[in-house]
């Protein structure tokens, strides 16, 4: 899959712009920090995920002074040329249509429009909180078997109604609390345990691409290892049942894929107390493109591969280890410098002020 044109209207810096990726090849977005080269892999990200990696506020991504941002893609996806828009106005809910028709589910997107992004911001991936490490794996769970949204949509609403059933008792379980809550605690160990399962295959699944690719580009050194952490033992209907004095007290669920986490190691040392910063960037690196490798072994399209400011912090070595791993589909990378003299672009876009002034082809 691939996108062919891209427009941006009144969606970030850009009032309105056309922009043209190489459909099969290195496209490079140069320009100086604050141009705009990031919002171009925003935009491409939203449409493929529906959310922005830089900001939770949609207001942030409409232009000044206006209302609403369009963004369109023209896609060729195998053989089929697909068109998809999406209307982000500052307040209510966004509109998405593929091929004209409303989107209704969100993970459908993955039949047409498939990414992974890596962005200065991954480092958290490694050091930071779980919730970063949940969403991966759920994106990817979503982008391999669309039907995985439904399941992930399930347990967030569960945990919300649970959540406010919670906050409504008071500290206090009366018979009607305590029946609606047998409903929610059975919700949440069907739907819970079958999200939990689908992680840790896919937790099982990526740990080969994964340290091949952190072998690559970090070289020979720490084994690279991932596993996937209950936040219970046993049974998790035991394990809510169990909880339950306690999250009536806390007024919050203590146990469930929601406290889950995703333990990264080097060697026997967890990467994220005792990874120096250069490790944590290899290995950030090494889990996304992990993914993409993943995802191109699994049939069909590959996905269009986002690499914001990748070379800003990378050694020497690294950056041409990283030069040698960029796949054959689509990739958009941005630089607020000339890349590395092993990057050879298909594409170079010079962006600069909120406009797209030249397309210098290689």
């Amino acid at each position: 899959m691939a996108v062919v044109d891209l427009t941006l209207t009144d969606f970030r810096c850009f009032a309105a712009e056309a922009v043209a990726p190489h459909p099969e090849g290195l496209t490079v977005l140069r320009g100086p920090n604050g141009a705009g080269k990031s919002s171009v892999l925003e935009a491409v990200y939203w449409l493929a995920s529906g959310r922005s990696w830089r900001t939770s506020a949609r207001s942030a991504l409409v232009r000044s002074g206006t209302d609403r941002a369009v963004v369109r893609a023209d896609l060729v996806v195998g053989s089929r040329s697909v068109v998809v828009e999406a209307e982000l106005p500052k307040a209510g809910p966004a509109r998405v249509q593929v091929n004209r028709q409303s989107l209704v589910r969100r993970g459908a997107m993955a039949d047409v429009l498939r990414v992974v992004l890596f962005a200065p911001d991954d480092l958290a991936l490694v050091h930071g909180a779980p919730a970063g490490r949940r969403d991966m794996l759920d994106d990817v769970l979503v982008g391999r078997h669309p039907r995985f949204d439904a399941l992930e949509r399930e347990v967030e609403r569960t945990l919300r109604q649970r959540a406010a059933l919670l906050q409504q008792a008071g500290g206090r379980l009366d018979g009607a609390a305590t029946a609606t809550l047998d409903v929610w605690d059975a919700r949440l160990a069907r739907a819970g345990i079958d999200l939990v399962e689908a992680r840790e295959a896919l937790v099982a699944d990526l740990a080969a691409p994964v340290a091949a690719a952190h072998r690559r580009i970090a070289g020979p050194g720490p084994q690279v290892r991932m596993t996937y952490r209950r936040s219970w033992e046993g049974d998790l209907a035991a394990a809510l049942a169990g909880a339950r004095v306690e999250d009536v007290r806390r007024r919050a669920t203590s146990v469930g894929p929601h406290r889950d986490d995703v333990d990264l190691w080097l060697d026997e040392r967890p990467a994220r107390t005792h990874a120096s910063q250069g490790e944590q960037r290899s290995l950030a690196l090494a889990l996304r493109l992990g993914t993409y490798h993943l995802a191109a072994a699994d049939g069909g399209p590959a996905p269009v591969l986002l690499l914001d400011d990748v070379f800003s912090e990378l050694d020497a070595a690294r950056a041409e280890a990283l030069v040698a791993e960029l796949p054959a589909g689509q990739v958009l990378l941005t630089t607020a410098v000339d890349p590395p003299g092993l990057v050879v672009a298909d594409l170079v876009l010079d962006v600069r002020d909120g406009a797209v002034v030249t397309e210098v082809p290689r």
